[in-house]
């Protein structure tokens, strides 16, 4: 099955507290994690792990988020020649 999925890619910032800050409060942290997502990024990576040929059409930037996506589709096999990469070089 051959399937297009157009939309967007996003990196999750995620922060691990004991207790959710008060505003303008200042609190430490147990843990931090970094982690790729994005309705579209997480609906073609599902596809494709059901066996699909997903090609996915997105913005990716030019930076070490973008390359953090692009290993991220790599990894399980999505397609990104269509995306639009050149975009956010200007």
């Amino acid at each position: 099955m051959k399937i297009a999925v157009i939309g967007s890619n996003m990196i999750d910032v995620i922060s691990y507290t004991d207790i959710i800050p008060a505003a303008g409060e200042t609190r430490e942290v147990r843990a931090f994690a970094i982690n790729c997502g994005g309705k579209g990024a997480n609906q073609a990576i599902a596809a494709a792990k059901l066996g699909a040929d997903v090609l996915m059409l997105t913005a990716i930037g030019d930076d070490i988020f973008g390359k953090m996506v692009l290993d991220n589709f790599t990894a399980y096999h999505v397609d990104t020649k269509a995306a639009l990469m050149e975009l956010l070089r200007s």
